[in-house]
């Protein structure tokens, strides 16, 4: 599978065969070294506009909303977090080892694809 980040430029039909003939600029020297593997052949194109990535503000706020939700709930922040996105379609991975804790995230709807890992040293709640 090949990703692309390109520009659109315009768009022109082929009077001869009825086709639609679609350009776009691709700037990104990545980009164009994957374009060599295409061939005359048929290909599935998916066209989106790229998301922009979380800014550290919002990751912060992000991370604020879920400890609200956690004392609301009485709950682990963690496993609030993980509630949270598992109703979402990112792929992740939850690995504990005695009190730490790995989540491995891959967030496809990324423009390119992002994979992370959050550590979190998980303390124990006080029994009331």
């Amino acid at each position: 599978m090949i990703k692309l980040l390109g520009k659109y430029l315009h768009r022109v039909i082929n009077y001869e065969t009825g086709d639609l003939e679609i350009t776009f600029t691709i700037s990104d020297y990545n980009s164009k070294a994957n374009t060599d593997e295409l061939e005359k052949e048929l290909y599935s194109i998916e066209i989106k506009k790229p998301r922009s990535k979380r800014s550290l503000n919002q990751n912060a706020y992000l991370w604020s909303l879920v400890h609200e939700l956690a004392l609301k709930m009485d709950e682990d922040e963690m496993d609030v977090y993980i509630k949270l996105i598992g109703g979402t379609k990112v792929k992740y991975e939850v690995l504990k080892v005695l009190a730490l804790s790995l989540i491995h995230i891959s967030e496809p709807t990324r423009q390119a694809e992002i994979s992370y890992a959050v550590f979190c040293l998980k303390k124990k709640k006080q029994k009331k």
